[in-house]
């Protein structure tokens, strides 16, 4: 997000001209695409009539397509009609939910735009997901930028998608929806229009609501050698709308009392400027503000300085945590577990940037900046590939057994990256044609070995002040109950260690058997399992895929004062 003054470019009345007359020509009514209406209907928060759909939701298993070859230059042109209508969707969502016009801009249309683009390239070898995402649901506070993810269902050959809408989002999901239908997309994408009540979670459905990965929200960072001024100005007008709000703040202890004091001096001469036309700040209780050594509240946003209650309740939406460490050390050890997808760190010194950026679990990185998503369409895939994770995911119990693979796992990664890839390229060079499988069959005779490479699809950019570069991050453990395939021998090749089920390994799938004995003589990390790995808590993937880190790092002069 650009630098700016903090409040109130908004206090004047956006222009929605677009969005009123768009909801003109639909004689303020809106209906699902691909179902019958019900007869019941709702309304959204500008009198808009919702009528809802006599849907049922499909509970079985997902038929797939064979040729999905015409998806990604439909998924192309998709994005095109995007951008020409991004000024439509801004006005739409500001005014029926009030989202600001630039954050629907630069962020989640940002982002729906280029995962659009990133797939329509359809990369040889890149795994989707999707195939387990045959509803999206959109709720009244849900990001435009989930419906991005119809690009993961489609190229992962599903028949169609179902985009579940609320009342509030109604108007956005159906000019979506028209937009795909303009493409050739009408028998892939279709629109359920819903009361909130009947929007349910289920395993075949994607909600932003309901991924772990995003629960814990964005953490700030400020060092001591750092530009507080602009850091606080950045998390005062930071967005309080899920999944982009920061839920915490950590500051090096030599800037704690500059960084309080600068809230502070900067809440209260907001308040005094705009007297006039501030808006409500949300209210302290009491027994938080006895448990905080000092709590600021401003707009919908509480910041509670060295917090020393055990939790907080499930009304903390907007409360954000502010606390002290001393070295870098210690910071990432504050951060290892907690599970912030996302952060944006302040401080001038590039060694001590990177070695924070590229040593805390968050996919998204910002160094002197936030929510700022310029960049190649790649640069999307470290918030969707966080989708893919979510929906091939395996928990499994912690045994000997994970602990033997991890062991395995770093013995392989001291192995040189080329005598790798020489191991593997003699394995499958040697391997016998899988027989029982078309797709696998398929995957080997395309396979040329001087593609077999370990290194990772890495990339950097550079435009408008932004320094934004892409690192593929190194696979962890994989549960596989499927026999081997090309994927999954790469997947290891990279780092990654899998557990296959010992029924897969058999003398009716040469291939499967000779890989799985081949790599293991070889050390690779991969073992068999037949009752060990059962369900549990310990989380790992359950597919061959992988993460993306991207840090977009500003830099330039920034004006703080």
């Amino acid at each position: 997000m650009m630098k700016r003054e903090i409040l109130f470019d908004d206090i004047s009345q956006p222009d929605t001209k677009l969005a009123e007359e768009y909801l003109a020509k639909h004689q303020k009514q809106f209906h699902s695409k691909g179902y019958k209406d019900k007869g019941n209907a709702g309304h959204d928060k500008c009198k808009n009539l919702v009528y809802y759909a006599d849907y049922t939701k499909f509970s079985g298993t997902m038929i797939l397509v064979h040729n999905i070859s015409e998806i990604p230059e439909k998924l192309f042109n998709l994005a095109r009609k995007l951008e020409e209508n991004v000024e439509l969707f801004c006005q739409l969502d500001y005014l029926i939910r009030k989202t600001p016009i630039c954050e629907t801009k630069n962020v989640e249309m940002q982002l729906l735009i280029q995962n659009l683009l990133d797939c329509s390239k359809n990369t040889p070898g890149r795994i989707f997901r999707g195939g387990f995402i045959w509803r999206i649901c959109v709720r009244a506070e849900t990001s435009l930028a989930v419906l991005g993810c119809v690009a993961q269902g489609l190229m992962s050959k599903i028949t169609h998608v179902v985009i579940e809408s609320s009342a509030q989002t109604a108007a956005v999901c159906s000019l979506f929806t028209d937009l795909c239908h303009q493409v050739g997309l009408k028998d892939k994408v279709r629109l359920a229009l819903l009361d909130d009540k009947d929007i349910e979670y289920s395993s075949a459905a994607l909600d932003l609501k309901e991924m772990h990965e995003l629960k814990n929200g964005i953490v700030g960072i400020v060092s001591a050698k750092s530009d507080v001024e602009s850091a606080v100005d950045t998390f005062l007008a930071s967005t309080d709308r899920f999944p982009w709000n920061v839920t915490k703040i950590l500051l090096q202890e030599g800037v704690m009392e500059h960084f309080k004091k600068s809230l502070e001096w900067k809440i209260n001469s907001t308040r005094d400027k705009y007297r006039n036309s501030y808006r409500e700040s949300r209210i302290i209780d009491d027994k938080l503000r006895t448990l905080s050594a000092a709590a600021y509240n401003y707009e919908k946003k509480i910041f509670l300085f060295e917090f020393t209650g055990k939790e907080l309740d499930e009304d903390s939406f907007g409360i954000i945590l502010v606390d002290a460490y001393r070295t870098t050390k210690e910071l990432l050890a504050m951060l290892k577990g907690t599970n912030h997808f996302g952060a944006s760190i302040w401080c001038n010194d590039i060694a001590e940037s990177n070695e924070i950026a590229f040593n805390i679990e968050s996919n998204i990185i910002w160094i002197n900046d936030f929510c700022n998503f310029t960049g190649p369409p790649k640069s999307a895939q470290a918030f969707y590939s966080l989708v893919d994770a979510h929906f091939s995911t395996a928990l499994i119990k912690e045994t000997s057994d994970t602990d033997e693979l991890m062991k395995l796992r770093e013995s392989w990664l001291a192995i040189k990256k080329t005598k790798r890839e020489d191991i593997v390229r003699n394995i499958l060079k040697n391997a016998p044609m899988p027989k029982n499988s078309f797709a696998r069959k398929m995957e080997m005779e395309k396979l040329d070995l001087k593609d077999i490479d370990a290194a990772f699809d890495n990339f950097s950019f550079v435009e408008n002040n932004t320094l934004c570069y892409g690192v593929e991050m190194r696979p962890f453990l994989m549960k596989s109950i499927d026999p081997l395939d090309v994927a999954t021998v790469l997947f290891i090749l990279k780092g990654g260690g899998v557990v296959i089920n010992s029924r897969s390994i058999n003398d009716n799938d040469a291939f499967t058997k000779y890989v799985f004995e081949e790599l293991r003589d070889q050390g690779a990390p991969i073992l068999s399992y037949k009752e060990s790995f059962r369900y549990g808590i310990f989380r790992i993937l359950a597919s061959p895929i992988y993460k993306m880190k991207v840090v977009w790092s500003r830099f330039g002069t920034i004006f703080a004062n």
